[in-house]
């Protein structure tokens, strides 16, 4: 059941979400929704409050991916209100999938929810005339996009006179049982890859005469690595190649567009020309 919550702001909206959802439901929300966004015509937020919440059947799933693939770009900020630990997974997931800044608030800070939503989102506040970039990171998978994305931060950086960081990830298969048990990757395989890696990095930066620049090698998930990496070196622009958003690659979401989702500082995806 999707039921509404009385609110009196002016383009935010609640919605109480109970049970199991299904097919109906999505049938009264979706057009709901869809006709206050074009009453604001403009960008609308929404707080979803989880109560009892047991996710969706099939049909219901499906008609909520829908939702989102086609109204991704009418939301400025979502927070989701629960109390159950898979409910702030599935809202980590979802990020990849909107522009929009979406939250977690556990059900006892839901005042804290509704004042991020009350907030000026930073792109109506007073501007400013930005700084040159200092640390520029190029994350790379040593493909031709990847190669382009690098060619043109090497021209940003020259122009800022930022130095250069350059990293790779390696994106070990991971695996969780019931328990979250990670079961890692034989040890000798991690390293011929890791030295495979360290060989291409090394041609990589040859190649693009990115001499001078740190080169980094490291395991894990590309998107949460590259974040990682970039807040703790201070690095204040990303620059990764971006591949289009259609097909499989738009379905599971692009490491490009989860970095874009998640990182502290300014991303640079670069198009390959052809």
């Amino acid at each position: 059941m999707i039921e509404p919550i009385p609110v009196v702001e002016e383009n935010i909206y609640a919605f109480r979400l109970k049970g199991r959802l299904t097919h109906a439901d999505y049938r009264e929300f979706v057009p709901l929704v869809e006709d206050l966004i074009r009453q604001h015509e403009g960008r609308i937020s929404l707080l979803l409050e989880l109560e009892d919440f047991h996710g969706w059947d099939e049909q219901a799933a499906l008609d909520d991916f829908r939702f989102g693939l086609r109204n991704e770009d009418h939301f400025e900020r979502i927070a989701v209100v629960g109390d159950k630990a898979w409910e702030k997974w599935m809202v980590q997931l979802a990020r990849p999938f909107t522009d929009a800044e979406i939250r977690y608030f556990d059900r006892e800070h839901i005042d804290e929810a509704w004042a991020w939503l009350k907030a000026t989102p930073a792109d109506q506040k007073t501007v400013t005339e930005p700084g040159p970039w200092q640390h520029v990171l190029i994350a790379t998978d040593f493909s031709t996009a990847a190669r382009q994305a690098a060619l043109q931060a090497r021209r940003l950086a020259r122009a800022d006179g930022a130095r250069i960081s350059i990293i790779h990830v390696i994106e070990e298969p991971v695996v969780y049982d019931e328990y979250s048990v990670y079961l890692p990757m034989e040890l000798d395989l991690d390293q011929a890859l890791y030295e495979a890696a360290q060989e291409r990095m090394k041609d990589f930066v040859s190649e693009l005469g990115l001499e001078g620049a740190e080169t980094v090698v490291e395991f894990g998930g590309p998107a949460a690595t590259v974040v990682e990496y970039a807040r703790t070196a201070g690095c204040d622009l990303i620059v990764t190649g971006a591949r289009g958003h259609r097909g499989l690659s738009r379905l599971l979401g692009s490491t490009t567009r989860a970095i874009q989702s998640r990182a502290h500082c300014d991303v640079l995806a670069v198009r390959p020309r052809l």
